[in-house]
């Protein structure tokens, strides 16, 4: 008998352990985002059906996500992104007024998504990796 065993999964996760309701494809159309350990899935919800949309694994267990707006608007407060990496201006095919994934995993990584309305996908904003408490690794894309 061997001390040592192999184990994998044979089955997609089904647990959810996180479910938000956002407007992330359309200002009009609803949108449910589950997590499933690591899995993110998008579902429209539309004329009492739920549609799924997108299913992506991620290689790591996700540990948090929230739902933000990016403001664009030309204001004199310090919580206005309209000048800074994040700005939407130059990307004029992802609107601002559409909700952004901000997704944080169990090893520190994160990433902030949103959906581009042309091309009908997914894209990545910025992501990166926490360095130690006060650093951060980040890439904007």
């Amino acid at each position: 008998m061997s001390q040592y065993s192999y184990v994998a999964t044979s089955q997609r996760s089904t647990v959810v352990t996180q479910a938000l309701v956002s407007h992330f494809t359309s200002t009009i159309d609803v949108n449910l985002i589950l997590v499933k350990n690591n899995y993110l899935e998008i579902y429209l919800y539309k004329e009492e059906q739920i549609i799924l949309l997108f299913s992506s694994p991620f290689y790591d267990r996700i540990k948090n996500i929230e739902l933000f707006k990016i403001d664009n608007k030309k204001s004199n407060s310090t919580s206005s992104y309209s000048s800074g990496p994040l700005s939407s201006s130059s990307d004029s095919a992802i609107s601002t007024s559409l909700d952004h994934i901000f997704m944080l995993t169990e090893r520190k990584n994160y990433c902030i998504l949103c959906y581009d309305i042309t091309n009908k996908n997914i894209k990545t904003k910025a992501s990166g990796k926490r360095i130690n408490s006060y650093l951060y690794d980040v890439a904007y894309l």
